[in-house]
């Protein structure tokens, strides 16, 4: 995968001005009748994880982040938000159906404004945001059902949520604390 995230959704990211109480609809997750779908989206579950977590490992016993470590984790959530921009982006071009249309630009919207509040975050901390993009894109873009695309998804979505809950408690600027809740909020 590319290094930078293509200038549209860079832009999006960038320029895109959404109300702090703005919330998606829910994500429908279609069930799935087949046990081999099934198995196949627990391995698909794993492949996100452990490529939109790349080096970053967190634990419980983090405590008061130190600086690094904290812009080192906004980079990864920014990268993980900015495949996330794209994938809708990509997936737009695909989609047929009229619903599945609306989820999916409402769900660039969130993800667009997600990539703005880190961006804001990190620049107001002095680190230069970052322009990659997570490994996340291109393993989602290879599937080719929209129905197990979207699973994937909101897998996604899950884990970007789990991780700003883990962290949050221990998140003492006050500014700061607020932008990742508002995150958090677009992904719940």
């Amino acid at each position: 995968m590319t290094d930078s995230p293509s200038e549209f959704s860079d832009k999006n990211c960038e320029d895109l001005s959404v109300p702090s109480n703005y919330r998606t609809d829910k994500l429908v997750i279609p069930i799935t009748a087949h046990p081999e779908q099934k198995q196949g989206f627990a391995t698909q579950q794993g492949a996100f994880e452990s490529t939109a977590m790349g080096a970053f490992k967190s634990s419980s016993d983090d405590g008061i982040e130190d600086g690094n470590d904290l812009i080192d984790w906004l980079q990864m959530l920014l990268e993980a938000e900015h495949a996330g921009a794209l994938i809708m982006v990509d997936s737009l071009k695909e989609a047929r159906n009229e619903v599945l249309i609306r989820q999916l630009e409402a769900l660039h919207v969130s993800e667009a404004a997600s990539c703005q509040r880190l961006r804001r975050s990190l620049k107001r901390l002095g680190a230069v945001p970052s322009k990659k993009i997570s490994d996340s894109h291109a393993k989602t873009m290879i599937i080719s059902d929209m129905d197990e695309r979207l699973m994937f998804i909101a897998r996604g979505q899950h884990w970007v949520a789990k991780r700003i809950k883990e962290r949050l408690p221990t998140i003492s600027q006050r500014w700061l604390y607020e932008e990742l809740k508002a995150v958090l909020t677009l992904h719940t």
